[in-house]
């Protein structure tokens, strides 16, 4: 493991999650596929991939492929394979989130752009957290191992 991959990054699974952005590719297995997450401002598409009982993943994105930890595709997989637990009634309420745009306005402290995003919309930071903190944990407990391919 390179680098751990920030809290927030669970947030932006949600949104992907939440807004259909997941595609899990129909010959895929819990096992072993490939998938494709269309970012949040839908002006890319990341090619996930798992193998080896899904213990290693690669990803098309920058966290993933040059920060050497599970960004938020590879997140975003896991949730829809049912690796990791998705928090669907508060995940909801992080639909339709812009995160490319938000994180460049914040210069990539991803706690002011949740931040940002709680306050704009009211959503409770304590239930939001505990719920990203389950998932961050069962995260933590399951690391995957990222390739670059």
């Amino acid at each position: 493991m390179k680098k751990q991959t920030p809290i927030e990054k669970i947030y932006e699974a949600w949104t992907a999650v939440a807004d259909g952005r997941v595609k899990i590719m129909t010959d895929s297995t819990e096992d072993s596929g490939c998938a494709e997450v269309e970012s949040s401002d839908h002006a890319k598409i990341y090619a996930v991939t798992w193998r080896d009982g899904g213990k290693i993943f690669t990803s098309t994105d920058n966290a993933t492929f040059w920060q050497g930890y599970p960004g938020y595709p590879v997140i975003a997989v896991m949730m829809k394979l049912g690796r990791l637990p998705y928090a669907e009634e508060i995940a909801s309420e992080f639909s339709d989130i812009n995160w490319t745009k938000l994180n460049a306005e914040h210069r990539r402290d991803y706690a002011a752009a949740l931040l940002h995003v709680e306050r704009k919309r009211n959503i409770d930071p304590e239930a939001a957290a505990a719920a990203a903190s389950i998932a961050y944990t069962a995260l933590l407990e399951n690391y995957p191992v990222v390739k670059r391919k």
